[in-house]
């Protein structure tokens, strides 16, 4: 028998076994059972692939999953992949197959370890580009050259979250439109405030708008405004201050899927600190 026929005839007790190790995780302790399970059918579908490249891209991708969708951590999803490798030690196949079975987990593990290499790389730079942009915001409120400072800002939001364009619209009292106040490699005009989503426009939230593919998004016409030509990937929010609507913050790229959704929490905060400092 095959480690393949043998790890799809043993599948529903290896997922059970996987399923109580993931169910006294805090990340998991509040989802239903079906949702919990699935985090286990898809380690499992990645410990089946073929090739051991499609294991290495499935564990990753699963790791990167749950992180995002569940904020789990590193050390919960390095317990669930110990649990399905134990699981599936505990339930040996036949002894010729030992040898494949080892280099599986041994895969997993490893390919693992690379991702969250990755991640710690990623939020140690996250931390020092905000950091950067604190102190740049904090020049802001005491600046009196506010569009040269807002320049800066917008200069290093852009860095920080990889974008290639990047404007800062604040309302003209004469004109009553959005228009930009600051802008880098943008293309987009003037954008009326009647435009914008009614949950912006009456200050409900500022929550960033962010689309990896305008062209399949099917956008909607303010949006086909503001950005311009070129701009594949977007991420924009509103500058809320006294509950009116004062500008637009937004960064893009030409580049599909270029603005990881990782960077919204960076993006809020220095949008909460522009919308401060020109509201004072």
């Amino acid at each position: 028998m095959s480690f393949d026929a043998w790890l799809h005839r043993h599948r529903a007790e290896v997922e059970a076994r996987c399923l109580a190790v993931v169910q006294e995780l805090p990340a998991y302790t509040v989802l239903p059972a079906e949702e919990s399970l699935s985090t286990c059918l898809s380690l499992t579908e990645a410990l089946l692939a073929d090739q051991p490249e499609a294991l290495v891209e499935g564990a990753q991708q699963w790791a990167e999953r749950e992180m995002r969708e569940r904020a789990a951590t590193p050390s919960e999803l390095l317990a669930i992949a110990e649990g399905l490798s134990q699981t599936v030690r505990d339930l040996p196949p036949p002894r010729e197959d030992l040898g494949q079975l080892n280099g599986r987990v041994d895969a997993l593990v490893a390919a693992l370890a690379h991702c969250f290499a990755g991640e710690v790389e990623r939020l140690s730079a996250g931390q020092s580009h905000w950091e950067a942009l604190c102190e740049i915001t904090r020049e802001l409120n005491a600046s009196l050259d506010v569009g040269r400072t807002l320049h800066r800002t917008l200069a290093a939001l852009m860095t920080a979250i990889g974008a290639e364009m990047g404007v800062v619209l604040l309302a003209d009292g004469e004109s009553g439109q959005l228009v930009p106040e600051t802008a880098i490699n943008w293309q987009g005009g003037n954008l009326s405030p009647a435009m914008l989503p009614s949950a912006w426009r009456e200050g409900g939230t500022d929550s960033p708008l962010v689309l990896s593919d305008l062209l399949a998004a099917d956008a909607e016409p303010w949006v086909e405004a503001l950005a311009g030509p070129n701009v594949r990937s977007l991420m924009v929010a509103p500058l809320l201050a006294n509950g009116a609507v004062k500008g637009l913050l937004g960064a893009a790229s030409a580049r599909m899927g270029a603005l990881d959704p990782h960077h919204v929490p960076l993006f809020r905060g220095v949008v909460s600190q522009v919308a401060t400092a020109i509201g004072n």
